[in-house]
């Protein structure tokens, strides 16, 4: 349950930060961080898989794989996260993040897996630095809007 709770908790944060309705009132793969939600669609499509069977509970071979790239491909790209945080927000716990990121490196020795992840990474990183950007954007407005009222404010006066 502790666990369960800090998830929530990341999520709910998350969601603040990013304006995105209570979770509640939104699916689980829109919780995520938009970059992530995003990376796990492109991997659900490449594999055939929706992106909620991706990050939800149900255990199916058709799974593993798909899971695996995600966890692996979000290390990649969201290098700064600790493996805590990657299986938290994965809804897996830091074991199968590990195993899933060994079992990726041993198929990457495949030309084509090698393609197919190096791709996913690529489209990480840019879904990465748009949020990024998006977020930095996002800060320059509020801290216009702040010194615009702190302006008038001080006219008021």
């Amino acid at each position: 349950i502790a666990g369960l709770e800090t998830r929530v908790a990341v999520l709910d944060a998350n969601a603040e930060a990013n304006k995105i309705a209570p979770r509640n009132l939104v699916p689980f793969e829109q919780r995520l961080f938009p970059w992530i939600s995003r990376l796990a669609q492109a991997v659900a499509d490449e594999w055939g898989v929706s992106a909620a069977e991706l990050v939800g509970k149900r255990r199916h071979e058709l799974l593993i794989r798909p899971r695996f790239v995600l966890d692996w491909t979000v290390t990649q790209v969201g290098c700064d996260y600790p493996m805590m945080q990657v299986a938290r927000l994965l809804g897996r716990d830091k074991a199968t993040v590990v195993y899933g990121i060994r079992r990726v490196n041993e198929w990457r020795k495949e030309e084509a897996f090698r393609h197919v992840t190096d791709r996913l990474v690529a489209i990480g990183q840019r879904l990465r630095q748009n949020q990024l950007e998006s977020l930095r954007a996002r800060q320059d407005e509020l801290i216009a809007e702040g010194v615009a009222a702190d302006a008038a404010e001080g006219s008021a006066e």
